[in-house]
């Protein structure tokens, strides 16, 4: 009986190594990431042979696995392996919980790299600083809820990735106790002022919770000429007034600090 499973395994292997590479590429993308890591390697040695190839990581989401992670040293291993799979051929990178050792190993390999999504991550200023000049031909960065990065980090990516036109810097509220009055002495106009001063390609912002007033914002509506896309919710600095309120209107999608 063993012998005869042996053999059914056999056919069903020579089955899949029969298909063309590209068709089992359109089989294996659709499976959880979390799967193809664990479990597609050990089907048969086809599957293994594909899933290990450059052309299944042209998009690498780790974004839902990565999500519920407590430590980012599990993150900063599977975003190595899956990179190091890919071939520095990978245009999209999602993951939270990212950390410094797998954002310097992705930045080091991201010649092709569009798309970087890392929210909730603990990538620093200075490994931002140190490798920002690698992501050149970046057009979508998210950088929501980085508690380590700060205006420096974001003056790093403007500087080098002149091609940006969507960002995300959505923050976490201020803890439920605070008062206006508290909230209005934590004024904070840097990161504003760094994205009017260099991410002026800028079509799609979202800056929930910044500490800015209407000072940094009218500098980003005033710099960022390509600007349709507004998200300040939370924002509750900004006061529009006449002026900043017909400049807002003009954008083709504005949610206003408070609705």
């Amino acid at each position: 009986m063993r012998k005869r499973v042996c053999e059914d395994d056999e056919a069903e292997h020579g089955k899949w190594e029969s298909i063309p590479e590209e068709m089992l590429v359109l089989v294996v993308v659709k499976i959880p990431v979390d799967e193809m890591m664990r479990v597609v390697p050990l089907v048969c040695k086809a599957w293994w042979g594909v899933v290990s190839s450059p052309h299944c990581w042209k998009n690498i989401n780790l974004s839902q696995w990565s999500f519920g992670k407590q430590r980012s040293k599990q993150v900063d291993v599977a975003v190595k392996k899956l990179v190091g799979y890919s071939k520095s051929s990978f245009q999209m990178l999602s993951a939270s919980r990212l950390g410094n050792s797998g954002f310097a190993f992705a930045a080091n390999r991201a010649k092709c790299l569009k798309i970087l999504t890392m929210p909730g991550s603990n990538v620093t200023d200075q490994m931002v600083m140190r490798h920002a000049e690698s992501l050149a031909n970046l057009t979508h960065l998210d950088v929501s809820h980085c508690l380590k990065l700060s205006s420096n980090g974001l003056e790093a990516f403007g500087k080098h990735c002149k091609s940006l036109i969507h960002l995300k810097r959505n923050m976490a509220p201020p803890s439920l106790g605070m008062s206006i009055q508290e909230q209005a002495s934590m004024i904070d106009e840097s990161e504003a002022m760094v994205i009017a001063n260099t991410m002026s390609k800028l079509e799609h912002l979202e800056i929930n919770y910044g500490r800015f007033t209407n000072r940094g914002i009218n500098s980003v509506l005033n710099k960022c000429k390509a600007l349709s896309y507004l998200d300040i919710w939370g924002c509750w600095n900004v006061w529009p007034d006449e002026g900043l309120e017909k400049k807002c209107e003009e954008l083709a999608f504005f949610l206003e600090p408070l609705v």
